[in-house]
Parts: structure tokens; C-alpha cells; sequence
């Protein structure tokens, strides 16, 4: 029972809700004259500890008629009044949004403030506790810092005890793939030649079984070989036997539109590392926050004043930063939707002192690199937002960055139509690469770090090789391109400019296939996912994701269009552990086998589940 006669009470319940509200709302930053800073869990517990002793000052006072009370508000209110005046205005920015505290406001802060310490002191005074005042909010801490990491602590190990459920329920399906493969393919009896007379082939011994195992794995690593023809060898041929045609071309890209009741030009988009998010920078100066999987919109960040032109996130997936005509860079924390740390030029209230068109956060998270039409690159401490050091030389707008896999070059591309590869410890210029005939507007590394792409509005693609510093290969897209990104795993990478995406082969330069989508782009990392802008008025974004080719019944005329990723076939996630995906292909090829079920729609369905596994090895090789 909390006792409220003595005042500890009021000053344990003051710390406690604003330890909720730390929980609820996350951090909150202050700025001002002084500069910028956020106010974290101690802070809040601290003052709502304090706002609890104000509370029973005010009591007391009214009870008592104590004229202290009085004396003491007055003498804080005019602090806080001569603390406004001196600093200027103080902007507070809480969960995503941000307000201004005038002189007012500051005046009933101090009055409070004061009232508080001095009901603090009053109580301490008496004898009415043994313990200093820090060693009260330091014993009020622990116990509020004690019950969270409890708290914490269950939360973190419900993932753990589910993934011992998981592994116990299917530890029992977990037998030998080449076996299951193996039984497949007695099953299911590949004719020789797809083109000549069908072959029927009698397996009596095991040679003719290796045999036929050989003949099946050169078929399927075969990729000009596009159709694959199917029966069931246990029916003779006179019973008419139904034939499955399967036909395994080049997989397709499909999109899914994300909308809004609001669709702002969306002038900058970016796939958060784990593969969880997509975050969009707008023309009204808003960020969105998406979620990959489910397509919702999860958030709104607001906090530029003006469209956004560059967004980044962090390594580690934690920090969003974006940047445009307003020439600052706001920051936010996604998973708690607060503004995080300012980043300011000295003495100047601006990151940059013109449009900011490009960000880049290096791989280790220590560097944030900034681009703007002053011609100038700025890097900043990630962590700390201090501008550190000016990057000269362009003599027009820096329009692209990206860092080197280590992180130790920047590499820049700008209006005035030339690349520069800088040393970040020295800020010098290592390289200067020219090779377009108008402004560069877009670069992406392959993973490696050996080869650069470049893109332009005079509609060429150069492919660098960053050892000897020379063009490999330049593709023509025949228009002018405003953003490229690369795909590691397929080996493709896309282009885009206002009326369409295109895709091409990395290693030939040849055009694999037009979308309907426009600017920007951007692929994910594990390459699954392409996410591009939309020509609709509908829908802001446009997700891409590969589709494989159709299925069909050529005896009952059955016809299966099948649009599903490998991944919602399997029933995991993109991101899903090699073994967890193995998993979840035995308990589907337990199900769905000839040896469980020999209708026709589960020979189907097992074809389906395949291909997806086999589409799944290939692209984790």
C-alpha cells in the first residue's frame, strides 16, 4: 500500500508514470539555443518524481496556508521565465511529432520545478527518511529498472521456447532429402526426349535407378531445357495415363500496389536490412513506414518541412534518416516512432546550405555521409550527429553516395558529370572518374566492392571495375535514368526513370524484362523484393516479387495459374533459416507425397512445393 500522508507516495507515483510514459513514447529530444539533446528513462522517471513532490507541496500549502509555497513558485516561475529569454525558443519533439515551448510555458515549468525540489527538501528535512535524496531516486530506479528487464526478459525468451516447440514438432519429419527426391522420382518417370515419341521406362534394378537419378539431375541443371513432362510409371500405357506438363520458364515479376487515402509523389524509397521495412521519403515532407511482409502502413514520421529527397536507414535497422529542400537531417528511432539526435553545421541551425540529395550510412554504422547542392559532402558521427569533417571538389550538386563494403571509401557522383572516390580518414580524393555526357544520378555497389554501376540522364549505364579503375561494359537503356539498383543474388540489376522499370542481366547487359513502375527503386537484400514507385495515382509504391511459371493437366484439361513466391508456397519468411526452410519442404512433402496421397491434386500440389524448394537451393547457393 502506497502511503500519501508522508509525501512519498505522490513521489513514488510521479516516478512511475513517467517511467510509463519513457516506455510508452520513447525518448524525447529537446532543442534550442543550446544545441540539441534527448532526455532518457532516468530524466523522465526523475521528473515525474518531482512533478509527484509538487503535487503535495501544493497540498500542504492550501492545508497549512504556508506562504513559502507561494515565495518558492514565484522565484521558479521567474527562473524559468529568465531561462527562456536568455536560450530563446525550446523545441520538445515526442513520438514522431514536435512542438514549440514559449516563455509562458517555461515560467509554470520552473514554478513547478522548484515547487517540487522544495517539497523534496521539506521532506528530507523532517527525518522522514534515513536515505539521502539520491540514494531515493537511485532505490526508486532500481526497482522500476528491475520490473522492465523482467519484463524484457520473458519477452526475449518467447521466440526461444516457441523454436524448441517448432524443432520438436518436426524433428520427426526430418528425413533424408536425396531419399524423398529419390522416391519422387520413381514416382514420377522423366521421358528421354520431350520433343521425340514418349519413352516408357520399366525400373527393375538399382544401375537403371542410378541411371535414371543421373539423367533426371542434367535435365533439371539443363537451362535451356524449358519443359519437363511427367507420368506415372506405375499405369500402363493403355490406361491412358495422365500426363503433367510442367512449364519451367524464366520466372515472372508481379506487383502489389501499396495505397494510401493520401498519395504523395514518393521521391525516395529504401528496404530496411533485416528485411522487415520499406520506407518511403515524400513530396509533402512526410516519411512512411511500411511493412514488407503484411504490405500495411505502420507509420507516419513527420518532422521535415519541405518534400524529402534522400532517406537511409541504419546497419542495423534501428534509425531512419531523411533529408530534402528543408537542408536538414532529421532522424528517427523505428521500432519506438521518436525523434532521435539533430544533426546541425556549426554554429548554423542547418545540416547544409543547400537542397540535401543524397545520404549514405556506412556498413559499420560509424559515418553518415551527406550530399547537398552546396557541392559539398559532409560526414557526421551516426551516433553522436557531430559533423566531422568537408568533403571539396565537385563543382556542381552531389546527386548519389555509397560506401564501400569495409566502409572505408566514399564514393560520390555528381552534376558535374563526374565520380569521386574518396579516403574517408584523410578526405582526400583518391579517383576521379569520368565516362557520361550529362549529370550522374545514381550509383550502386555490387556486394563484393569490385564493381561500380553508374547511371545517367544521358541513358547509359557504365559498369566500373574498381581495381584498374576502368569500364567494363557501358549498357544503353535508350532514356534517361534516375535511379539503379542492384540485385547480388540474381545477378540482374534494374533501372528506372519516370514512365518505367527495366531489368537487365549484370554479367551480359541484356534486357530481361519492362515493368510498369517508375522511380525510384530499390531491390532488398536477400533479393526477393523489388520495390519501385508507381505511375497510378491510386498507389504511392509498386512491390515486385518472382512468380513462377503455370501448371496444367493435359489429360482432364486442368488448368493451374500459380503466382505464389517460394517462400509463401513453404509457408516461411524470406529471411528464413536454411534449416527452417528445410523443414517446413519435408513436413509439406510428407503431406502432399504420392506414398500419402496418389489423387491427382496432390501430385500437383507436390510439383509446386518442388519447385519452390528448388527455386529456394538455388538462389541460397
Amino acid at each position: 500500500m502506497i502511503n500519501f500522508r508522508d509525501g512519498k507516495g505522490f513521489v513514488v507515483v510521479g516516478a512511475t508514470t513517467g517511467q510509463v510514459i519513457a516506455s510508452q513514447v520513447g525518448g524525447i529530444g529537446v532543442v534550442g539555443g543550446f544545441g540539441g539533446m534527448a532526455l532518457g528513462t532516468p530524466v523522465i522517471v526523475v521528473g515525474g518524481a518531482i512533478a509527484g513532490a509538487a503535487v503535495k507541496a501544493i497540498i500542504d500549502g492550501i492545508e497549512t496556508g504556508d506562504v513559502t509555497v507561494l515565495g518558492v513558485t514565484t522565484l521558479g516561475s521567474v527562473l524559468g521565465a529568465g531561462f527562456s529569454a536568455t536560450v530563446g525558443n525550446v523545441g520538445v519533439g515526442v513520438a514522431g511529432s514536435a512542438f514549440g515551448v514559449g516563455l509562458g510555458t517555461m515560467a509554470v515549468t520552473g514554478g513547478v520545478f522548484a515547487l517540487g525540489v522544495y517539497q523534496l527538501i521539506k521532506m528530507f528535512a523532517k527525518g522522514q527518511s534515513k536515505e539521502s535524496v539520491a540514494q531515493t531516486f537511485e532505490r526508486m530506479e532500481d526497482r522500476i529498472s528491475g520490473q522492465e528487464l523482467y519484463n524484457q526478459a520473458m519477452m526475449d525468451l518467447d521466440p526461444f521456447l516457441g523454436e524448441i516447440a517448432w524443432e520438436q514438432k518436426m524433428r520427426i519429419l526430418d528425413i533424408e532429402e536425396e531419399f524423398q527426391e529419390l522416391k519422387e522420382t520413381i514416382k514420377n518417370n522423366l521421358i528421354e526426349d520431350n520433343i521425340k515419341d514418349y519413352q516408357w521406362q520399366n525400373l527393375e534394378t538399382q544401375t537403371e535407378l542410378e541411371n535414371l537419378k543421373q539423367q533426371l539431375n542434367s535435365y533439371f541443371q539443363d537451362d535451356n531445357f524449358q519443359t519437363k513432362v511427367l507420368y506415372d510409371s506405375t499405369k500402363p500405357e493403355t490406361e491412358n495415363t495422365q500426363i503433367i506438363t510442367i512449364n519451367q520458364s524464366t520466372p515472372t515479376w508481379q506487383s502489389t500496389d501499396l495505397t494510401h487515402f493520401e498519395v504523395p509523389i514518393v521521391n525516395a524509397v529504401v528496404i530496411a536490412p533485416n528485411n522487415q521495412y520499406i520506407l518511403s521519403g515524400n513530396h509533402n515532407g512526410t516519411v512512411h513506414l511500411w511493412d514488407l511482409k503484411t504490405k500495411e502502413l505502420l507509420f507516419t514520421f513527420i518532422g521535415n518541412r519541405e518534400e524529402v529527397q534522400a532517406i537511409a536507414v541504419t546497419s542495423d535497422s534501428n534509425r531512419v534518416l531523411a533529408a530534402g529542400f528543408d537542408r536538414r537531417i532529421s532522424t528517427w528511432h523505428i521500432e519506438k516512432k521518436s525523434i532521435s539526435i539533430a544533426f546541425f553545421s556549426l554554429n548554423s541551425s542547418y545540416s547544409h546550405d543547400g537542397v540535401i540529395y543524397a545520404l549514405a550510412v556506412s556498413p559499420n554504422g560509424k559515418w553518415l555521409a551527406s550530399g547537398s547542392s552546396d557541392n559539398k559532402i559532409k560526414i557526421w558521427g551516426r551516433i553522436t550527429g557531430k559533423w566531422e569533417r568537408t568533403l571539396n571538389g565537385h563543382s556542381s550538386a552531389i546527386l548519389a553516395l555509397v560506401f564501400s563494403p569495409d566502409g572505408q571509401i566514399l564514393i560520390s557522383a555528381s552534376e558535374d558529370k563526374t565520380i569521386r572516390l574518396w579516403n574517408i580518414k584523410s578526405s582526400k580524393a583518391l579517383e576521379i572518374l569520368q565516362g557520361h555526357s550529362k549529370r550522374i544520378t545514381c550509383l550502386d555497389l555490387t556486394a563484393n566492392g569490385e564493381y561500380l554501376l553508374s547511371g545517367s540522364l544521358d541513358g547509359k549505364v557504365n559498369i566500373w571495375n574498381l581495381q584498374d579503375k576502368t569500364i567494363l561494359k557501358t549498357i544503353n537503356t535508350d532514356s534517361g535514368l534516375l535511379s539503379l539498383t542492384i540485385n547480388n543474388q540474381m545477378k540482374i540489376f534494374a533501372t528506372a526513370n519516370s514512365q518505367a522499370v527495366k531489368l537487365w542481366d549484370l554479367e551480359t547487359g541484356e534486357l530481361l524484362e519492362t515493368l510498369a513502375g517508375c522511380h525510384p527503386i530499390v531491390f532488398s537484400h536477400d533479393g526477393m523484393t523489388l520495390v519501385s514507385g508507381s505511375n497510378s495515382r491510386k498507389s504511392l509504391l509498386k512491390i515486385w516479387q518472382q512468380t513462377f511459371g503455370d501448371f496444367e493437366n493435359k489429360g482432364d484439361g486442368f488448368n493451374l495459374d500459380f503466382s505464389q513466391t517460394w517462400w509463401e508456397i513453404l509457408d516461411v519468411s524470406p529471411i528464413s533459416d536454411p534449416q527452417e526452410v528445410k523443414l517446413a519442404y519435408y513436413y509439406l512433402a510428407k503431406k502432399f507425397h504420392p506414398d500419402q496421397n496418389n489423387s491427382q491434386e496432390a501430385i500437383k500440389a507436390m510439383q509446386i512445393i518442388n519447385s519452390a524448394y528448388a527455386q529456394f537451393r538455388k538462389l541460397s547457393k
